[in-house]
């Protein structure tokens, strides 16, 4: 049996911190309570606190589908 497609959600793009000066951009995957948003990075996902404040959801953000 085919597995059911899973429905995307656009939560827009962020940018977060890694180590020290290093930083990795990509969809928001997943925001928490306490500000935190998951990445995808291509590759892995990443947890951490957007750089310059929460992750935005403006107008465009459906562009990037």
């Amino acid at each position: 049996m085919p597995v059911p497609a899973t429905e995307a959600r656009n939560l827009g793009w962020a940018t977060v911190r890694v180590a020290g000066q290093t930083s990795a951009q990509g969809p928001v995957l997943r925001r928490f309570r306490d500000g935190r948003v998951t990445i995808d990075t291509g590759d892995r996902q990443i947890t951490g606190h957007p750089i310059g404040g929460s992750a935005p959801r403006g107008w465009w953000a459906g562009l990037m589908n």
